[in-house]
């Protein structure tokens, strides 16, 4: 089903699904509006934890501890932002069982999916997996194209399929046809488009773990697996959120803390998805160094 991208998707998704008093489990840290839609909704939440010196994977032990009769939805995201861990497909088939176990629809963010790092091959889809799963996407991330504002959400689950459509009717938010040709498009020329995108996500990535080592009394880092953002940890006194106001303020950086994605104060976020990422990346060093 098409959308008017992650902005319509998400919330048609949860209210469409989600009653006061069930029970969600959010992988974390996360894009903030993946656990704030189904608290809007009445839903208590938990938050199944990325574990750093497991190389940001989360414990499938916690996920199972986490789960309860009532558990309605399990929220995944992979690749995962802000850490872009990827798991192994054997580790997405022992999330389904955990999740059927329970009868709970298992939801996967895959928005930078597309886009494998360090000779990896990409982990199948939840979608492909299950037919219990909901998997979200759009053109904004991987394809580089945000200002389209078209997103889908696909699954196999026809239950599911209704209820988010049923909910639909009740807005206006259907996608205009200029850009769902030009997203259609894009889409029909998606190994043209992904794999210059997946060069240069190559490249800024080597960048990026140059700049890390070249800094190493300030950052330590588990490389990503996917995706194009990655989250280091900060080696300096101060959190993370001063740091960014920090900069800010003297220099005009903005930097992502982990405090925005539920991750702490010992964290950045750096994307490295754009031509750009070597120019930022030297005015940041040059502000550490002053």
């Amino acid at each position: 089903m098409a959308a008017s991208g992650g902005d319509d998707t998400l919330p048609s998704l949860f209210m469409a699904l989600l009653q006061p008093g069930d029970h969600v489990v959010v992988h974390s840290p996360i894009y903030q509006p993946l656990a704030g839609l189904a608290a809007w909704c009445g839903a208590e939440i938990d938050f199944w934890p990325a574990v750093e010196v497991a190389g940001w994977a989360p414990s499938l032990a916690e996920l199972e501890r986490l789960l309860r009769p009532n558990t309605r939805m399990i929220v995944t995201n992979f690749p995962h932002s802000p850490t872009g861990f990827v798991p192994e497909r054997g580790v997405l088939e022992e999330v389904i069982a955990l999740a059927d176990g329970v009868g709970a629809i298992l939801v996967g963010d895959e928005i930078y999916r597309g886009l494998p790092l360090e000779g990896r091959t990409e982990a199948p889809s939840l979608a492909d997996l299950t037919a219990r799963a909901v998997v979200v996407s759009s053109v904004s991330k991987t394809f580089g194209l945000p200002g389209l504002r078209v997103g889908w959400l696909a699954t196999r689950d026809a239950a599911t399929l209704d209820a988010v459509r049923g909910f639909r009717m009740y807005q206006n938010s259907y996608i205009g046809a200029p850009t769902e040709f030009l997203a259609t498009l894009a889409v029909r020329h998606a190994d043209r488009i992904l794999g210059g995108h997946l060069s240069l996500a190559h490249a800024n990535l080597a960048t990026l773990g140059a700049f890390i080592e070249r800094n190493a009394d300030c950052f330590s880092w588990i490389p990503p697996l996917g995706g194009v953002v990655a989250f280091p940890r900060w080696l300096g006194t101060e959190s993370t959120s001063a740091l960014s106001d920090r900069l800010l303020r003297d220099h005009g950086l903005l930097l992502a803390p982990s405090a925005y994605f539920g991750g702490g104060e010992r964290h950045v976020r750096f994307g490295f998805g754009t031509t750009s990422t070597t120019e930022g990346l030297e005015l940041l060093e040059e502000a550490l160094r002053a």
